[in-house]
């Protein structure tokens, strides 16, 4: 699916290994003309083509690139550390935090959202971002949506900054309701102020440790507003903590009836399943609550310690990115390869960056986004990067056979799950559900089905690499 013509690739490949060894490459024009794509899928030898005879100038040299290692908080896994803000981000941090903006929370977020975009990594950024929105949420005069909407985005953020680094307070219990970002399409508040004002008091009650109270408050509310599906999973809590786990399971499907795509009326039913001793109803519906908010932590964990008991292990997927692209002047692309990439998979990363290049900057997009002004990764590009990445990878190892190249695990990984047919179901899943949880909510059912195949497969029992 993936091969390209092994004779012209090592040609490029040593021309690759030879700048690579130097640590710098310069490309530029070999003709005044743009390049244009017009195979259907772009191969690695294709994008190779296009960036030489753009009339862009492409550098390629070795060097550090800040490493973000997130990742949920699987069970004995360690938290990440923070690291201190580039200069010109710290100077743009102490504005956003100042006193001058105290009275404008709009303009502080626009300048945390920057700082957050620039640094994904940075949990306290993404904690006073958090903080920010949710002034904004409670204080502006906005529609009910969208003070919503504010207040699900501060959660998501809160949440990652608590995967980031665990020291950082999470507040979740202050946000009404627990719930995933941006999920305004579904009635995941009570329609009427009453119903809310009930739900509230519910969660009082069950928090106090008064359940017979909380019973009674969730079921009105439940009756007033029967396509309120959080409400079914309140008294689902009830009866979990009373022992009661098969009334407990009921409420909890039939919240899942109202909205089958609710992580938390999973993660719920996984709880109960567990603790009732129904290990394998316990992962299915954990691995349920991970596909529909990859953000949630409590869902991860609670697969982790399924696992544990059950025996088998949790870890992700996600590779990491060992290139970045960037526009450093006008008609000038610098393409930086990690320093800390094996040097035999270089050439491979080489070969994404000039996939994603050739969508960026040599019209790829703009061919098939005619109307959007602004660039924006996508599923296809990703494809195809990461196809360009695996065969680049492969021919490498043909290549190198008997040269003892040592292989590389996470690339070794994705080759495999490419092999097997799950590339779109990582690309999905690893990638486009960890940027966006709520992208879920448009997948089909068999495209859901591949997905909890895919971690079923890679994600929970692993491979061995």
């Amino acid at each position: 699916m993936f091969s390209v013509g092994l004779a012209p690739l090592k040609r490029v490949l040593a021309a690759i290994a030879v700048a690579c060894s130097t640590g710098v490459l310069g490309c530029a024009a070999f003709a005044p003309r743009p390049a244009h794509v017009t195979a259907e899928h772009l191969d690695p030898l294709q994008a190779f083509t296009v960036l030489k005879e753009s009339p862009r100038t492409y550098k390629v040299r070795v060097g550090s690139l800040r490493r973000y290692r997130v990742s949920a908080p699987f069970v004995g896994q360690e938290p990440v550390q923070v690291y201190d803000l580039p200069a010109e981000l710290g100077e743009l941090w102490d504005e956003a935090t100042s006193e001058a903006l105290y009275g404008n929370p709009h303009r502080s977020a626009q300048m945390l959202e920057a700082i957050v975009n620039a640094e994904p990594a940075c949990a306290e950024c993404r904690h006073e971002y958090a903080r920010v929105l949710m002034n904004l949420a409670n204080k502006e005069k906005l529609t009910k949506k969208r003070a919503h909407e504010l207040r699900y985005r501060a959660l998501d953020e809160m949440t990652i900054a608590g995967v980031l680094d665990r020291e950082c307070p999470s507040g979740a219990g202050a946000f009404y309701p627990p719930t995933s970002a941006g999920r305004t399409d579904i009635p995941l508040l009570p329609r009427t102020r009453q119903a809310g004002e009930l739900f509230a008091a519910g969660n009082d009650a069950f928090n106090s440790g008064e359940f017979t109270q909380a019973r009674s408050l969730y079921g009105v509310v439940v009756q007033r507003e029967p396509t309120f599906g959080r409400g079914y999973v309140g008294l689902g809590d009830v009866f979990a903590e009373l022992g009661a786990y098969q009334e407990a399971a009921e409420y909890f499907t039939r919240a899942l009836s109202v909205d089958s795509t609710d992580f938390l009326a999973w993660r719920s039913l996984a709880e109960c399943a567990f603790a009732s001793g129904n290990a394998e109803l316990a992962k299915e519906a954990a691995v349920r609550a991970v596909v529909n908010n990859y953000h949630d932590i409590e869902s991860w964990r609670l697969l982790g310690s399924i696992g544990n008991a059950s025996g088998f292990s949790v870890r992700r997927r996600r590779i990491s990115k060992r290139v970045e692209v960037n526009e450093i002047a006008r008609g000038s692309v610098e393409i930086v390869l990690d320093s800390l990439a094996a040097p035999s998979s270089r050439a491979a990363w080489f070969a994404y960056a000039a996939v994603r290049s050739v969508w960026r900057y040599e019209g790829r997009f703009d061919a098939r986004f005619p109307r959007s002004r602004d660039y924006f990764p996508t599923y296809d590009e990703e494809m195809e990067a990461l196809a360009g990445l695996i065969s680049v990878w492969r021919a490498t190892l043909v290549d190198s056979a008997t040269a003892g190249v040592q292989p590389d695990a996470e690339l070794e990984a994705l080759s495999r799950i490419a092999e097997e047919g799950y590339l779109t179901e990582y690309v999905l899943f690893e990638e486009l559900c960890a940027d966006n949880p709520d992208v879920v909510r448009s997948f089909s059912p068999a495209l859901l089905l591949r997905i909890r195949e895919y971690i079923s497969r890679y994600v929970i029992s692993g491979l061995s690499v």
